[in-house]
């Protein structure tokens, strides 16, 4: 009984801890607008108003790279502004 407990907690701490938030799983209904898996990743890190610095240290991706990521998104999408863009995402 003990045993099965114990893989009860960890099963519940391990899907608490890999669980993406609501936003994110609107962000991948957008995934049939041909975006890469990066370019949903940062939807969802613009979505919970992460700053583009931050987003930059969270990815791993220089400034340079996550701006054209960031114009590849408005591309696609048809946004004018950074604005525009995180309103197409808004649930």
């Amino acid at each position: 009984m003990r045993g099965i407990l114990l893989i009860e907690i960890c099963i519940a701490s391990l899907s608490t801890l890999f669980a993406k938030p609501s936003i994110y799983l609107h962000v991948m209904e957008f995934k049939n607008e041909e975006l890469v898996e990066r370019e949903i990743e940062i939807a969802d890190y613009l979505l919970r108003d992460f700053s583009l610095k931050q987003i930059s240290e969270k990815t791993g991706l220089s400034k340079k790279h996550l701006a054209a990521h960031l114009r590849n998104m408005m591309e696609k999408l048809g946004a004018q502004n950074m604005v525009a863009l995180k309103k197409i995402f808004k649930p």
